[in-house]
């Protein structure tokens, strides 16, 4: 680095990549937004968020992991319901039939 009042000659868009370990495309696109809009112009773009695909990526995942949380607790509860069997249905539905058939026809409700 000169101390005298030499000065530095600009570096290119390679050598500036390089020594930043960014793309010489990213340097491009820096060097532009900063011709542009000057320091602010670099803020404000910070880096580049996720593209429209990405984004859509993204809140499919969310709706999955919603839809999934909830089929989970959905499957909790079932497993901590007693569950009829089909033979415990028709058990039940035959007994009250049978009771029915015992009781004469004026006392059914």
């Amino acid at each position: 680095m000169p101390t005298s009042g030499a000065r530095a000659r600009p570096l290119s868009i390679a050598e500036a990549a390089r020594r930043g370990k960014a793309s010489e495309q990213s340097i491009s696109n820096w060097k532009r937004l900063f011709l542009e809009s000057g320091k602010q112009g670099l803020t404000e773009s910070g880096k580049p968020g996720p593209n429209a695909r990405e984004r859509q990526l993204l809140d499919e995942v969310e709706e999955l992991k919603a839809a999934l949380g909830e089929a989970h607790v959905e499957l909790r509860v079932c497993e901590r319901t007693p569950a009829k069997t089909e033979t415990e249905g028709r058990s039940s539905t035959h007994a009250l039939e049978s009771s029915r058939r015992r009781l004469p026809a004026g006392e059914i409700s």
